[in-house]
């Protein structure tokens, strides 16, 4: 048994700085969180300094939108995925944004910027009985984008309406994409100024989670 007592120790101390940094890292969005932060990827908020330098006012979808139904966060949350961090500027800048995301595309990795010239023509009420009808915004472009990404989706409350046809979604973030049903789920929660407090406590649950391994 010396052997495999040996690895263990050695597999337990081989990954404390890793729990070590991830306990970190927690900690830090957390604070984010507790202050009212948002939590935008670094990259993100690197791309959005940047556009910001070129004279435009650059936002984050989850910046720009709140959650009007909170039974229906999660869902919609898991929905959007990396739409959330979308970044949305003027029509007349977005092309000049797109530039700026394909030429350092390395170092913005994973960023979005939403074609905001498309928007122009795009109605910002959301129908009711839609995960669009979950949102609300006082930008204009913001909400356009919402109704174009998630107004087609319907609201199911049972599996029976989920599967009814077209798009539907549940609570619990179960999705029919029309043909595929399968469960989304949101690794954090980053739409309007109600995720803060929800993430801080969900973040404060995985900090003392963390501490727990490292003290063993």
């Amino acid at each position: 048994n010396m052997p495999k007592s040996r690895a263990g120790r050695d597999e337990a101390i081989g990954q404390r700085p890793r729990l070590q940094q991830d306990t970190a890292e927690l900690t830090q969005r957390r604070d984010r969180a507790r202050s009212g932060q948002i939590a935008l990827e670094d990259r993100t908020v690197h791309l959005i300094a940047a556009l910001e330098r070129e004279g435009m006012r650059p936002r984050a979808l989850c910046q720009a939108a709140e959650i009007v139904d909170d039974a229906w966060r999660d869902a919609a949350e898991a929905l959007l995925a990396r739409d959330r961090e979308a970044i949305i500027v003027g029509p007349e800048h977005a092309s000049r944004a797109v530039e700026i995301l394909r030429t350092s595309r390395d170092s913005n990795r994973g960023c979005r910027i939403v074609n905001t010239r498309r928007l122009a023509d795009q109605k910002q009420n959301a129908q009711a009985g839609t995960l669009a009808s979950v949102f609300a915004s006082d930008d204009a472009l913001a909400m356009a984008f919402i109704v174009f990404r998630t107004g087609n989706i319907r609201l199911a409350e049972t599996q029976a309406e989920l599967l009814e046809g077209g798009r539907a979604i549940m609570r619990d973030g179960a999705y029919n994409s029309g043909i595929i049903v399968e469960v989304l789920r949101a690794q954090d929660l980053k739409i309007g100024r109600a995720a803060g407090p929800r993430m801080e406590t969900e973040l404060g649950r995985q900090i003392d989670e963390q501490r727990s391994w490292l003290a063993q």
